[in-house]
């Protein structure tokens, strides 16, 4: 190595000088890649909002679920069901309040809006029992529909209003589910 160069010592953030030299040291070795500036990160609040709901989930308690009418508690205890985890008991608390925010067309029975792991669901069932099952994915620069695993195109209207849905699925699930 060459010592003709002073290096910044106990320094986080190079120096101009520092960068100058690392680029020098490395140039033309193919250990350097370009790096293209990332513009603006139009989508980072949504994505923020769903680390918040996974926040929410991970510290939940069975008290943050609503209580069961009577009728089903009295019936639970004489039929041997398996309780399933508690995070499929909120997720399922979740869709429900969700497909109360996005408007349901005329055919759809009933529809439910959710968030998993990085994905958001929009499950409609049609009133002749037809389902359908749109997933979208957010990220900080883009957001995509998936349906059938194929990336299709978003309606007129459709991105924003599944921002505003994300938006509105966040206040909601704290004011009628985690808040509690």
């Amino acid at each position: 190595m060459n010592n003709q160069y002073t290096y910044p010592v106990n320094s986080e953030v190079p120096t101009d000088d520092a960068r100058r030299l690392i680029d020098e040291a490395f140039e033309g070795s193919g250990l350097v890649q370009e790096v293209q500036e990332i513009g603006p990160r139009p989508y980072s609040y949504h994505k923020q909002l769903e680390g918040r709901i996974e926040q929410m989930r991970a510290s939940a308690t069975e008290a943050h679920l609503p209580s069961k009418p009577a009728m089903a508690r009295i019936l639970n205890r004489f039929i041997a069901k398996p309780k399933s985890p508690l995070e499929d008991r909120l997720i399922e608390h979740e869709s429900a309040i969700g497909g109360r925010l996005i408007p349901k067309h005329d055919l759809v029975a009933t529809q439910r809006f959710w968030y998993y792991q990085g994905d958001w669901f929009l499950e409609q069932i049609e009133i002749d029992q037809t389902s359908y099952v749109s997933r979208y994915q957010i990220s900080e620069i883009d957001a995509f529909k998936l349906y059938q695993g194929r990336e299709v195109p978003f309606l007129d209207g459709e991105l924003k209003n599944l921002l505003t849905a994300v938006e509105l699925y966040h206040s909601e699930i704290i004011q009628n589910l985690y808040s509690k």
